[in-house]
This record gives C-alpha cells, structure tokens and sequence, in this order.
C-alpha cells in the first residue's frame, strides 16, 4: 500500500525532493543554515564567518555528516551557476545584481518526512510575461557572433541562455505544485530560502557520488515531442541520426571524462549508452552515461571544483567557454544551470543540473531558457528550440 503524506494541514514545506518512481523527502525546517552572498560573506545561521569559502564549507559539511546516519540527509542546497566567480578567481566575470541568490546555499534538515508520494491541494496560480525572448532577428546577431569565436577556435560549442520574466504574486509551493502536475519532471525540486524560492523541473541529472562510483549523465541534443505517436517516433530517429546533435554531444561527453578524470583513479571513466535518446513531456533529450571510480578520501568540495559547472550548460572548452557566455550574456544565471542536490551522512551525493528552474525573488520570477550553438546551428531552429524548452509554462 502506498503511504501518501498530505501535507495540506501541516507547516509549508522548506523543500521537497520530488524526483519520478522514487519515494519524495519532504524538509519542514533546518537546524543549520550555510550560505555565501555575492558579496563573498560567508554566513552560519547568519553569523559571518571569516576565511576559505571552499574550506569553511567543507568543514560545516563534515560536521552535519557526524551528526547524521549513513541514509540521512546530512545537507540540502545548491550551487549556484556564479559560484564560477568563486572557483574561477582569476577572471573577472560581470555581476549584473539581477537575482540575490546566494553563490551557494545549505541547510542541514531538522524535520524530514519520506512519502510513496504526497498530495496538496494547490490553488490556480497565474503568471504574466513581462520580458520575453529575443526576437528572431537579434537572436540571429548573437549567433553569429558566436560563430565568429568558433571560426577563431576560441571554442567548440557555446552553450548561450537568456531569461524569460514573469510578473508573479502568488504562492510559490502552489505554482510549484500546478507546473509539476503537468509537466513530470524526472527531477523535481522545490527549495524555499525564505526571500527566494526555487522551483525546479530539470530533466539532468548531473552527478551521483558513492564510494564505487561517480556518475554523470549530460544531456546535449533536443527535439520537440509530436503527438502523433508515428510522428514521433520519426523525430526520435530523427534526433538519434543528427550528425549536428551528436557532434555537439560528443564533444560535451568528453568534457565531462576529463572533468571525473580529476577526481577518479586512472583508467577507471567509462562510458556507456552514448547518444541514447530520453523521452519527457513535451521534449526528447540525447544524455549519455559517463562513469568512473573515485580516487581515496576524496571530499565533496574537491568533486565540484573538479566539474562544476557542468559542460553540457557551458561550451567546450569550459573556461574559454564561461568567458564568452559572460562577454554574450546580459544577466547572471543565478541558480539556472547551477546544481541542487543532497550530501547523505555517509558522503553519498547527488545533484541536479537546475535546467528548467524557475526562480521567485517577491514579484518577479526568471525561467531562463538556452542551448548548445555549434558552427551548423540554424537560428531558427536554436530560436524554436528555446521557446520549446518553455513550455511547460504554457501549459499552465
């Protein structure tokens, strides 16, 4: 029998794990609370904390791990997508102010329920465009642009984004709720930090960590979904023999070998189901699996400076890559292709690429929304591709 946890008549959950055919961790509150700002303050319950960021973190981390069983959540959070700033300290990368999250945020959870599945009864929420996509013609203009870095050799891919913004005032756990029941994300996710919430509906999952293995899965490559099951299944093999998609994959895939090769013993990164194409919602995903054995007494802080940000959400190469985006990019991605995840008490891990993620700052929310741009890009269809990638809001 199912154990359905209704949480209707309870406090407002802090956070839900809500991932698909898995049973959902529902967080009520935290004991703990680590977060960096983008002013690089470091805070602990809110009291500043002077020194290494990487290292303070790891050091609260170990603590929360002592303090939990092995199959317990020891920490919740995410990195956001500007703790590049951080892990990158040499270059100067722009901050436009547009979001207040953190570069990264954790909570050690006090109250945690796990459910078969949960039930809530959401009221209609509605959100209003203010800002919408580029028009085709100026789209068009930035991917030229980037193709005048590939033709340099400057880069390979360039993974480009850009927000789409929306007027909101409602409840947040509510739009999380509605946008989830039509879409089904593979990994769900809902984080509210207090000023700002998190509603994430990605598809990617970036990297599981035990003591065997380290697993990635980077997704590069999409095609829009037909109702029509025979035309579907057209586009399924239309996006299995693209040559584009493949080279473009192909080249993220390998980013990410070099990237666990850090962090793995030597000879172990292996790859397996390459170019397999995953059916969502609205769309068709190519992801790949890219593993390997971790090497001795590796920590959690030494894994991301290893292979965070993901590759599939950059370019190739990475760094040369996170300087274009910034020079092409007019917004910080905030959380948007960051990672949220769980560290349990025994140091497993497991993050998500926050693809498809919206966040709420009081009446604003930002969906973000973008893809790899290689030299045989077409405008248009990169354009269609993006708007795509939106409409598990249109649906709503």
């Amino acid at each position: 029998m199912n154990n359905i946890l209704d949480i209707n008549n309870k406090n407002l959950p802090k956070a839900i794990i809500d991932y698909a055919n898995k049973k959902k961790d529902i967080v009520f509150d935290f004991d703990e609370v680590i977060y960096m700002n983008q002013d690089g303050n470091i805070f602990i319950n809110d009291k500043n904390i002077d020194g290494d960021p990487l290292k303070i973190w790891q050091t609260c981390i170990n603590k929360w791990k002592k303090n939990k069983g092995d199959n317990e959540i020891s920490a919740l959070g995410f990195f956001s997508y500007d703790f590049k700033n951080i892990l990158y300290p040499n270059y100067q990368f722009k901050n436009h102010r547009n979001s207040k999250t953190p570069y990264f945020w954790f909570g050690k959870p006090s109250s945690v329920i796990s459910a078969d599945d949960y039930k809530y009864n959401y009221e209609k929420q509605n959100i209003k465009l203010k800002q919408d996509l580029l028009n085709l013609k100026n789209f068009d203009k930035i991917i030229n642009h980037i193709k005048t870095y590939l033709y340099d050799g400057d880069v390979y891919q360039i993974n480009f984004t850009q927000p789409l913004i929306y007027q909101y005032s409602g409840n947040a756990l509510d739009l999380y709720i509605q946008i989830r029941d039509k879409s089904e994300p593979k990994f769900g996710f809902f984080l509210d930090i207090d000023d700002i919430q998190y509603l994430s509906f990605t598809p990617e999952k970036f990297f599981t960590k035990n003591k065997n293995y380290i697993k990635s899965y980077p997704i590069k490559g999409t095609i829009k979904k037909e109702v029509s099951k025979e035309k579907d299944f057209d586009r399924v093999l239309q996006l299995q023999n693209s040559s584009k998609d493949k080279a473009e994959h192909l080249m993220i895939v390998d980013l990410l070998r070099n990237d666990l090769g850090q962090v793995c013993k030597f000879g172990s990164i292996e790859v397996n189901d390459l170019f397999s194409v995953k059916t969502f919602k609205t769309i068709h995903h190519m992801e790949s699996e890219v593993i390997g054995i971790p090497k001795e007494k590796i920590t959690e802080i030494e894994i991301i400076k290893s292979i965070f940000p993901g590759g599939s959400i950059t370019g190739a190469p990475k760094f040369r890559a996170m300087q274009v985006i910034d020079d092409l990019e007019n917004y910080n991605r905030a959380l948007y292709t960051g990672c949220i995840g769980t560290i349990m008490g025994n140091g497993d891990m497991d993050f998500n690429i926050c693809i498809r993620t919206m966040t709420i700052e009081g009446k604003k929310a930002t969906y973000p929304v973008g893809g790899g741009i290689v030299w045989d890009s077409k405008s248009e269809l990169e354009y269609n591709e993006a708007k795509e990638k939106a409409n598990i809001l249109s649906q709503n």
